[in-house]
């Protein structure tokens, strides 16, 4: 059972669902929304939506929480897997490796935070893809807009 953590639909979604679906025909995409009670329902509807028009094949679980902790819900979706099924359960976590190393501070680190907290779960195999990220080469992106 391979359990992808998402954060909507972008490229590293796709290659970390890409990559699950290499491993195993069992996958779970999940994604956790912090709850504000009006707009809640909506924006899980959106997402549902995209991800149906996306249809990437594994489902979306959408998970809430009250606290900014992506990690909690998780963990605990995760625990609740593992009393459902007898099987292996792996996470594989998309993390952005941009082309530069300055840029690696402007990506968010929930990655390192969920690999932390899954490091404490000995019995889940924790794997993260990278995915790099190339930024256009500036000169050359000049160059083709003159000669068009």
């Amino acid at each position: 059972l391979v359990v992808v953590p998402v954060a909507g639909i972008s490229r590293l979604a796709q290659r970390a669902i890409s990559e699950a679906l290499s491993i195993s025909a069992h996958v779970i995409a999940v994604t956790v929304l912090t709850s504000e009670a009006s707009q809640d329902t909506a924006r899980e509807r959106e997402l549902q939506e995209q991800w149906n028009r996306w249809n990437p094949g594994p489902p979306l679980v959408v998970l809430h929480t009250e606290y900014a902790s992506i990690a909690e819900p998780i963990l605990a979706f995760l625990d609740r897997l593992r009393e459902q099924h007898t099987e292996q359960i792996v996470v594989l976590i998309p993390v952005a490796v941009p082309d530069r190393l300055r840029y690696t501070f402007l990506h968010d680190h929930l990655d390192l935070v969920l690999t932390t907290a899954l490091h404490r779960r000995p019995e889940i195999v924790t794997a993260r893809v990278p995915v790099p990220l190339h930024l256009p080469d500036r000169r050359h992106s000049v160059r083709e807009r003159r000669n068009v």
